[in-house]
């Protein structure tokens, strides 16, 4: 074999190897959503309103290694999704999202009737502060509790 076949045959495998390995077309964008139906009036009979949501219940310190306690309440009507969420940092004065909270409590209820009252309980193996909200969310809407603080320690 001359070079100028082996430098064809190496082209031509260059060529090959490269249109095998050529990026995807980007997958086709979703279908827009269907517009909604129109919300109902307020202040009438079937009348949806934000929920309200607010802890009820909730200890200041903690022992290590004891269950924290968490009783909230959420009023307004239809069905919601509701929970506790905590993480070890605060989310401070900005627009709390499910996305600042490390961790979810065990739901005690995935969807309800409202109002309600709600609680749960959950276990922390550090002393560290531990900032717990609550949150429902009614009709895609969210509301959330104020951030409350509960302090683990050794005693």
């Amino acid at each position: 074999m001359n070079w100028k076949s082996l430098l064809f045959v190496l082209a031509a495998t260059l060529v090959l190897v490269a249109g095998c390995a050529a990026p995807k077309a980007p997958a086709p964008a979703a279908p827009a959503p269907a517009p909604s139906a129109p919300s109902a009036p307020s202040g009438g009979e079937g009348a949806m309103m934000a929920a309200s949501v607010s802890i009820t219940d909730i200890p200041e310190t903690v022992v290590i290694g004891k269950p924290i306690d968490v009783k909230w309440s959420v009023s307004g009507k239809g069905a919601a999704e509701t929970a506790v969420v905590y993480s070890t940092k605060s989310s401070g004065d900005a627009a709390p999202t499910k996305d600042m909270y490390k961790s979810m409590s065990p739901r005690p209820a995935l969807s309800a009737d409202l109002p309600g009252d709600f609680e749960t309980s959950f276990v922390m193996g550090e002393l560290i502060n531990v900032y717990v909200r609550a949150y429902a969310t009614v009709d895609g809407t969210t509301s959330w509790s104020d951030e409350e603080v509960v302090q683990v320690t050794v005693k």
